[in-house]
């Protein structure tokens, strides 16, 4: 397998390192599954001969429906499906330049990208705007299923390939597409890239292969690759579709997103690889801690997690498969066996996140990148120790870091952008500079680093300090959360820390309250610099970047015009719920409990300590006010409720033991 992948790379490198070239090793697989996707129980397949006479005809089609001339950018705007994948080569090969565009931008920001490189259509799922184009059903047209396996030996000839043949050489090439990026900060950019930062970035794999072979490494030589990363990200572009495209591999296409559906997907397809952001493995963290401490299993699992990561660590082959052996039945309700291969990046990860993913035997690598310089490092280490220290690892050969005065990331290399594209307009970059990342970094004394955050969200603390948003973010482990973000404002003549908070929209009010006692719990151990100043939950879905990350700058011109409907949560309220559960604090809860019990005529094993009187037990305002009255005569304390609405056990406990 590993003598296959040389092979390749090394055609690439005495090839013109074009975006044609990168085309051309992909037509050798012409037998080989390219897309993979599921029609209710029917799994459907296309192979990448079928890719090329499909991407061929699209090219064909969109040369001749389409009136621009050549080098005109054209707008790809579709979520992942095999469909982009045939868009993205036919425009190439009709002579077009792709801008790939975030589908979850907002249409302002849409047409602010397409002004800049002025876009003279945009390709959809199912037209060129205003121009029709319409895709055969792929279903219909791929009824084979053929499966390749790679081996040492292997070739594959083009001549097997399903090109148009005349029409195919009538195509004129293009050699550059581009990237836009609205990173945290809410406003699009947009980056030209050739074939010659991609072919970089795709012989930067050599490196992969020669310090850690485990991302070829699986038994039957049947590695799928899941399409969760969007294609017009870069890490999703680079690592999953160029990387793994060019080795002829299959991609695994997803029905949805839910979570239910990407763990169903991951065991049905036999996922052996999965590339997500930091949001994923966090979640799923969260996930498994939550399992085992519903279960009582808390300790048992930290105590397997421990000689796992330490076994891993001394025989790192072997103790990967110890791990899978020990916990067969957690993996199996996640994403199954068959993973053998994961990277995070776009975005700060969790150190309990790499430490349990990687202790249950789902080897967990975390790298850096961004849309600006294409993906230039990864923690590679086959020690696990070393990969849970979070570090993104060194810069692949071909690319420099450094570290400025300022303490944040400069690269240089082949992968960089050539040029921003601005007003309809390409501005050269010196590639013999250096490009500022505009994230903090820190690096070790064995030369590997770590990101800390970024400089332009950074919050000036009332004591000077600088508080990158993400270091605080990283601390919380909001297990109900669907999303959630730190950001700093200046109001009432002070620095404030905020944190807000988007719930799932399933949350039951006792999930809320256990999140909320959670925050209370992490906030108390902050240092008093980082101290959260507000806590706001919404129910409105947060902006988010094309790598997913929040973007702050809009947060926060939400929470400051008050446009963002975000109320406040007394989190001194939560911390009365989390009081010390001293004897009296028990003997309190429990007396407490049994009046809701008798106010509501409920058993007493069925009102837990953070049940909601309305949301859970369904109470009404007459038993409300029953209700006080009751633990009013019962602990001789006075309820104002508008001064102090309780609603559970814990609330009314902890506001009882105060007095």
């Amino acid at each position: 397998m590993r003598k296959f992948w040389f092979k390749n790379l090394e055609k690439l490198k005495k090839s013109e390192k074009t975006l044609r070239s990168v085309y051309e090793s992909m037509l050798s697989f012409g037998p080989c599954v390219f897309f993979e996707w599921r029609e209710g129980n029917t799994v459907r397949t296309t192979t990448y001969g079928e890719f090329a006479r499909l991407s061929e005809q699209a090219a064909v089609a969109l040369k001749n429906r389409v009136a621009a001339p050549r080098g005109s950018y054209i707008g790809l705007a579709m979520e992942n499906c095999p469909e982009w994948v045939i868009s993205f080569w036919a425009l190439l090969m009709a002579g077009f330049r792709p801008v790939l565009l975030n589908t979850r931008m907002s249409p302002a920001q849409l047409d602010a990208v397409i002004a800049a490189v002025g876009a003279r259509a945009v390709v959809t799922k199912t037209a060129v705007r205003d121009i029709d184009i319409a895709f055969e059903s792929l279903a219909q047209r791929t009824t084979h299923n053929a499966q390749c396996t790679m081996s040492d030996n292997a070739e594959r000839n083009p001549d097997n390939n399903c090109a148009l043949g005349i029409e195919h050489c009538a195509l004129n090439w293009e050699d550059v597409f581009a990237l836009t990026t609205s990173g945290t900060t809410g406003a699009p950019r947009v980056f030209a890239f050739d074939g010659a930062s991609v072919c970089a970035l795709i012989l930067s794999s050599e490196y992969f292969l020669r310090k850690n072979s485990a991302i070829t490494y699986n038994a039957r030589g049947d590695a799928k690759f899941l399409a969760f990363l969007p294609f017009y990200h870069i890490f999703g572009l680079i690592t999953n579709l160029m990387w793994f495209g060019f080795f002829g591999r299959p991609f695994i296409f997803l029905p949805d997103y839910r979570p239910e559906t990407i763990r169903y997907t991951c065991r049905r397809h036999g996922i052996t690889h999965f590339f997500a952001i930091p949001l994923v493995w966090n979640g799923i963290a969260s996930f498994v801690r939550r399992e085992a401490a519903a279960q009582g299993q808390d300790k048992k699992l930290e105590k397997a997690l421990k000689f796992s990561i330490s076994l891993q660590n001394a025989f790192p082959r072997f103790g990967k498969w110890v791990a899978r052996k020990m916990f067969r039945d957690v993996r199996e309700k996640i994403f199954g066996d068959k993973i053998c291969f994961c990277i995070s990046g776009g975005g700060y990860l969790r150190d309990d996140a790499l430490y349990v993913l990687n202790g249950l035997g789902y080897p967990l690598y975390n790298g850096y990148g961004m849309t600006e310089i294409g993906i230039t490092s990864v923690e590679l280490s086959k020690k696990a120790k070393q990969r849970i220290k979070g570090t993104v690892g060194k810069p692949f050969p071909g690319t420099e870091y450094d570290i400025g005065s300022d303490g944040t990331l400069l690269v240089r290399g082949g992968t960089v952008h050539f040029a921003e594209i601005k007003d309809g307009k390409e501005v050269a970059r010196d590639p013999s500079a250096f490009f500022s990342t505009g994230d903090f970094f820190d690096r070790d004394k064995q030369g590997n680093y770590y990101i800390r955050g970024r400089s332009d969200e950074v919050i000036i603390a009332e004591s000077g300090e600088n508080l990158p948003p993400d270091a605080i973010e990283k601390k919380f482990d909001l297990a109900y959360a669907e999303n959630f973000c730190v950001f700093g404002v200046h109001e009432d003549g002070t620095t404030r820390i905020i944190l807000l908070i988007q719930p799932q929209k399933d949350i039951s009010s006792a999930q809320l309250n256990e999140m909320l006692l959670s925050v209370y719990e992490t906030d108390k151990k902050l240092p008093a610099a980082e101290k959260i100043s507000k806590v706001l939950l919404t129910s409105e879905a947060l902006p988010v970047s094309a790598g997913s990350k929040v973007q702050r700058a809009l947060v926060r011109e939400g929470y400051l015009s008050k446009s963002l409907f975000a109320p406040a949560v007394d989190l001194a309220r939560y911390g009365d719920a989390g009081a010390v559960r001293d004897e009296n604090y028990k003997k309190t809860l429990a007396e407490v409990q049994q009046v809701f019990a008798k106010t509501l005529n409920l058993p007493i094993e069925s009102v837990g300590e953070h049940g909601n009187f309305l949301l859970d037990f369904g109470g009404g305002s007459l038993e409300y006010f029953s209700l006080l009255a009751e633990l009013s005569k019962n602990f001789n304390v006075q309820f104002d409720i508008t001064e102090n609405y309780l609603a559970t056990p814990a609330e009314f406990t902890g506001f009882i033991v105060k007095r």
